[in-house]
């Protein structure tokens, strides 16, 4: 066994953990028969990007799962990579090659080309590298490349394959245009912004006369009034009288000399507006469909460069925000503008450039998506598919239900380029994988290739697949593939999950992933979006480096719930170091007391060392496979005087090292000697991992952690520890006392961390012990008395590592840190075995023991710490209670009730008559469910203080019950919360209105005793 450092510091051991985990080789998968695959891919990160908290969050959630998966004995892959980014990365190298007095034009195609690969070997991997301090254990050795050449290939396979099919096509349609970067742009990469702006009311005068019609000229509302040099139509709504007579009817389409039709269309909201819509196909999507469905002309009223394209219009070449102006003030002068109000509106902006875009019908690539939609709704009607938390499977389905066809096609040099090859022979087009040696049509010896590049997301789509060697069968591909998990934020399911899944169903036959797991967002404290212009981002990095990257992964996890947004704390952050804190002293305080020559346990090659060894006489040597001689009466029994009926022992029961194939802390055969405490806290543990496990299975990640960390911060250091101090310190300096020293206690209560964090304080400096160095003691002891510390270092050691274990996924650095520094016979936590539940180690009645005993200590502490009693007072406590079950219980338990509860002498009695003179009405009191406490030193007590105290009780306990009583009488509570959620509140109501009436009684008496 090693020494842990006195202070924890995460800056000086993560790196070097990490890099064990690298040489060693921990994240590598192969495809294993005798395992179960379980896989992962990362959500491939731009080689532009720069770790952010969204980064953070959603990779701490990956490395959980892939960390949990591998333990628990599957071949776990987590498949990482990164995306070639294609505007992102032209519009960097752009700026860079700008810098330099270049420009891309007079550069050329493959020059700049030279310059993004350029640019990828010098930034590509910096994101990567942060995701190494995160602690992310992705198999580095697989990392791929959105344009290696095994994703490349597979991006011509499958586009040749569409294309083939009839599902890839040119034509024009309604796409999202960027003024400034030259390029059609997918939703993803539109932000929608609220701007403000105004709607302009403009006349449509009538051609001729229409009898009977309201008015000779229609009003429409609109946001844009440059885009009516592009109207084809004016719709109305069928059903709406106000218009009847004008349907079939043609209207002067005001400055510009033609003429347009009335048209009737259910598109149309007749509540909304005049109930008058100006239809412009070539710059609404909506409007595209209506004019579909009317046979109306597109026309185009735009340069790609935003600019006026209408030769002869006295707006020819203007910007279109010039030419905005410009129709208003005309308009205005020729009487056809009616008013103009304010109005809020969300425009679409580029997210990489901020320009607003402009819908704009242009000839591109397109994916016919309505036969491939069909499986992917399929697949997750019937279950195949499952999408956690469910809220979101309507968005899934929504998005499914009314997809339109996808542009693929961009227009940069960075990415993939269309393999559509021209001659310019007969004008033919072929598409295939390689430009052909000559046109398959004519014999043509030159064909041109198409200069446009595929969506990033053609590419992304075929991640899970194209990462495992397809559209080659490889072995990795048919392992590892389907993958099991993708996770993601709730705000790329459009753009990036859905395209995987019928992706994936189309060109494997299967589902890419059995479960998509959706994650909110991280916000700011006040609950506002991160973002560069807001300035309120945070570095994870800084975080990091601050606190440690555990610290910052808990601060990710700890409450956060599958699809919620999330808000970030630095006082979380400082909290969740306090917690790295407050185990590492725990450790520190189990080793001092486990090292070489201090009650360290054995394996079975150590051979020759026992528990408890040089403690004294207490521990017998091994025979070298663990086990362990029980003391001379030859029939030990576990729970030994606990009143619990321990199971007896042959007296050489097996040690119960915490081996379980090969690795430690698992669970197995007990020795023999361990106290009640003991039993409790292993059982505690024992469903502890049931509970986290089926919590991991579940995704409910961040109650795993609760959890975890509940048990480690409560049960394990500030119960279980306290509990098994006095058998450790039984021959320290003050030990005199049968159940421990009280110096060394009082040493101990005084340590503080250097963070000055109220911690476990680890004794050595100030402390001599006689005989021994570091705290060890050297006295003798009996064989009892060694048998019982070496029970108690037994279970710490045994809870301690199952605990490490079960918290590793959360928190890998520390835990792989005290894990290979208080065992040597693993070389890493990551590679060894998950805690699982085993009956054999089930207490319930040392649970429900024990758990009473903490319940009448807290009650003890609260009153105390009211009355502002001294800790050094000890005092006579007085338990009263009819349960005779329950007097046994802190009866045969009263050693522990007594050091917990600061009682220098214990009472148990079945009445107050019984009691006697010690439940007087000096005597103050504390009610439990089963019992009242008493202690009496009314020469402490100001006996109206008391009666204060229970009143507040008193109220306190009234408004839970009146609270459990509106909960449960809440008729839509009781329908639509979970049976155990309905039990439980229950409970609580029963619970509290019994310690109500407990209360009231000994309010009652108090009052009467103060006359």
């Amino acid at each position: 066994m090693k020494e842990l450092e006195k202070n924890y510091n995460p800056e000086e051991i993560e790196d070097k953990i990490y890099k064990m985990w690298l040489d060693g080789k921990y994240f590598h998968a192969r495809p294993n028969p005798a395992k179960k695959p379980f896989t992962i891919v990362m959500p491939p990160p731009n080689i532009t990007g720069q770790l952010h908290m969204g980064h953070a969050l959603d990779n701490t959630i990956q490395d959980i799962l892939i960390r949990y998966k591998r333990m628990a004995g599957y071949e776990a892959l987590w498949q990482p990579g990164t995306d070639h980014a294609a505007i992102a990365t032209e519009v960097k190298v752009i700026d860079k090659l700008r810098g330099e007095g270049i420009d891309k034009a007079d550069l050329g195609r493959e020059k700049f080309l030279e310059a993004c690969w350029e640019w990828r070997k010098e930034y590509g991997s910096i994101i990567i590298n942060q995701l190494h301090k995160l602690g992310s254990s992705a198999d580095w050795d697989r990392e791929r490349f959105t344009m290696d050449e095994g994703c490349s290939d597979a991006v011509l396979e499958v586009f040749v394959k569409l294309y083939e099919k009839g599902y890839i096509y040119r034509g024009s349609r309604i796409i999202n245009w960027c003024p400034v970067c030259g390029t059609s742009i997918s939703d993803a990469e539109v932000e929608h912004k609220e701007q403000d702006g105004y709607f302009w009311y403009i006349r449509y005068p009538v051609v001729g006369a229409v009898p009977a019609a309201p008015a000779q000229y229609v009003v429409i509302a609109t946001t844009r009034p440059e885009t009516l040099l592009g109207d084809t139509a004016v719709a109305v709504n069928p059903t709406d009288e106000r218009y009847t007579q004008l349907v079939g009817k043609m209207l002067k389409l005001p400055l510009t000399g033609r003429v347009i039709p009335v048209i009737a269309d259910d598109y149309v909201d007749k509540e909304f507006g005049t109930g008058c819509v100006k239809i412009t196909p070539a710059h609404d999507p909506n409007d595209f469909e209506v004019g579909k469905r009317h046979g109306l002309p597109e026309v185009c009223i735009l340069h790609d460069d935003a600019t006026v394209d209408l030769p002869g219009s006295p707006y020819d070449g203007m910007d279109r925000y010039e030419a905005r102006k410009a129709i208003v003030r005309d308009l205005e002068e020729a009487g056809l503008l009616v008013k103009t109000e304010p109005h809020k509106h969300n425009v679409g902006e580029h997210d990489r450039c901020g320009t607003t875009i402009e819908p704009m019908i242009k000839p591109q690539w397109f994916v016919k998506m309505e036969e491939m939609a069909k499986p992917a709704i399929e697949a997750y009607r019937n279950g195949t598919l499952s999408i956690v938390p469910e809220s979101f499977g309507k968005i899934y389905l929504n998005w499914l239900e009314n997809i339109r066809d996808w542009c693929i096609s961009r227009q940069l040099w960075w990415g993939h380029r269309i393999p559509a090859y021209t001659c310019t022979s007969c004008g033919e087009m072929t598409v295939a994988k390689a430009m052909p040696g000559s046109c398959p049509h004519c014999g043509g010896a030159k064909l041109l290739q198409d200069e446009d590049t595929l969506d990033t997301w053609f590419s992304s789509a075929l991640w899970p697949f194209s990462t495992l060697g397809w559209p080659a069968r490889t072995k990795d591909l048919e392992y590892f593939y389907p993958t099991d998990v993708l996770v993601t934020g709730y705000d790329i399911i459009f753009f990036w999950v859905i395209r995987m899944v019928f992706s994936g169903i189309e060109q494997t036959g299967e589902l890419p992933f059995h479960t998509v797991l959706i994650h909110g967002l991280v916000r700011d404290e006040q609950g506002r979006k991160m973002s560069k212009s807001l300035g309120n981002g945070i570095d994870p990095l800084e975080v990091i480096e601050k606190y440690g990257a555990d610290a910052l992964r808990m601060t990710l996890t700890a409450g956060n719930a599958p699809g919620n947004d999330m808000r970030f704390y630095w006082k979380k952050v400082e909290s969740c170091r306090n917690f790295a804190n407050k185990l590492w002293n725990a450790t520190r305080f189990i080793m001092m007391y486990s090292g070489d020559g201090a009650g360290s346990w054995a394996g079975p090659d150590t051979c020759k060392t026992a528990i408890g060894d040089r403690t004294g006489n207490g521990g017998a040597e091994s025979d070298g496979a663990g086990s362990w001689a029980g003391p001379d009466t030859g029939k030990p029994a576990i729970g030994e005087g606990t009143g619990n009926g321990g199971a007896e022992s042959d007296g050489a029961v097996t040690v119960g090292t915490g081996e379980m194939g090969g690795h430690v802390g698992g669970s197995g055969a007990l020795p023999a000697g361990l106290e009640v405490t003991d039993l409790w806290i292993l059982s505690k543990a024992n469903r502890l991992a049931a509970e986290v496990t089926e919590n991991l299975d579940k995704y409910e990640l961040g109650m795993a952690l609760q959890k975890v960390e509940s048990f480690i911060w409560d049960e394990l250091c500030d119960w279980y520890i306290e509990m098994a101090k006095p058998r450790l310190w039984e021959s320290m300096p003050g030990g005199s006392d049968a159940r421990g020293g009280e110096a060394a206690e009082a040493a101990w209560a005084a340590g503080q961390t250097d963070a000055g964090e109220p911690g476990v304080a680890v004794p050595g400096d100030g402390i001599t012990c006689d005989g021994g160095a570091g705290g060890v003691p050297g006295k003798a002891q009996s064989q009892a008395q060694g048998q019982a510390r070496a029970a108690a270092l037994w279970t710490l050691h045994t809870v301690l590592i199952r605990s490490l274990k079960l918290l590793h996924p959360f928190m890998p650095f520390i835990t792989e840190e005290i894990f290979t520094n208080i065992q040597d016979q693993e070389a890493s936590i990551m590679v060894s075995d998950w805690p699982v539940f085993d009956a054999g180690w089930d207490f319930p009645a040392q649970e429900q023991a024990v758990d009473a005993i903490k319940e009448a200590v807290r009650a003890i502490r609260n009153v105390r710490m009211n009355m502002n009693v001294p800790a050094s007072k000890k005092v006579k406590v007085v338990v009263v209670s009819e349960d005779g079950a329950l007097l046994r219980m802190f009866s045969d338990n009263r050693d522990v009730f007594a050091l917990l509860g600061a009682a220098g002498e214990t009472v148990f009695a079945a009445s107050k008559e019984d009691a006697g003179a010690d439940v007087g009405g000096d005597a103050v009191s504390a009610v439990i469910p089963g019992a009242v406490l008493y202690m009496p030193f009314a020469q402490l007590v100001d006996v109206r203080k008391e009666i204060e105290r229970m009143s507040k009780e008193k109220e306190r306990l009234e408004k839970e019950v009146e609270r459990g009583r509106a909960m449960l009488s809440n008729e839509r509570f009781m329908s639509k919360a979970p049976e155990g959620k309905v039990a439980e509140e229950k409970g609580k109501l029963e619970k509290n209105m019994a310690l109500l009436e407990a209360v009231e009684k000994q309010l009652g008496e108090l009052l009467v005793k103060a006359g």
